[in-house]
C-alpha cells in the first residue's frame, strides 16, 4: 500500500503524526502528483500562524506537483492503523466527506515515469481565497 504526500508529511517536515505511525512510512521516493497546490495560513492563539499546503485536482492535465510516496509497512491491520492516523492528522473523516477538510483518495502518481496507485489527500474546501503555491512543490513556510 502506498501513501503519496506533498506537504507536512514529507521527510524532514514537522507534523503531529505519532512516531510509531511515522515509522511505518518507508522508502520515501520522489513522485509526481497531478494537481495544483495552494497555501493555507491560519492564525494561532499565541499570535503565530500555521502554514500548510492544499492539493486540488486540476482540470489541466499538465498540472503536476512534486511530492513523496511512501510504502506503508506492516500487516494489513497495521497499514489501516497508519491510514487512520493520517486521516486524523489531515482532518479526514472517511464516513463523512462533507465534514472533512481533506479527502483520502486513490490516485495515480508517477515514480521515475511509472504510474503507481497511491492514497493521497485532496483539499475539500473552496480555494478562491487561497494563494497558489508558485512552482511545482511546497517548501514550507517562508
Amino acid at each position: 500500500m502506498l501513501l503519496a504526500t506533498y506537504g507536512t508529511l514529507m521527510t524532514g517536515q514537522e507534523n503531529g503524526l505519532p512516531p510509531a505511525m511515522r515509522a511505518r512510512l518507508r522508502d520515501g521516493r520522489r513522485c509526481l502528483i497531478r494537481g495544483r497546490l495552494y497555501e493555507i495560513r491560519e492564525p494561532m492563539p499565541n499570535g503565530g500562524e500555521v502554514v500548510y499546503p492544499a492539493l486540488v485536482e486540476g482540470r489541466d492535465d499538465r498540472a503536476w506537483i512534486v511530492g513523496e510516496v511512501f510504502a506503508i509497512s506492516g500487516s494489513p491491520e497495521e497499514a489501516s492503523a497508519v491510514l487512520a492516523a493520517t486521516d486524523c492528522y489531515e482532518d479526514c473523516i472517511p464516513d463523512d466527506p462533507d465534514a472533512s477538510i481533506y479527502l483520502r483518495c486513490r490516485r495515480p502518481v508517477l515514480v521515475e515515469g511509472v504510474a503507481h496507485e497511491a492514497w493521497i489527500y485532496l483539499y475539500n474546501r473552496p480555494v478562491d481565497r487561497l494563494r497558489p503555491v508558485p512552482g511545482d512543490r511546497w517548501v514550507g513556510p517562508a
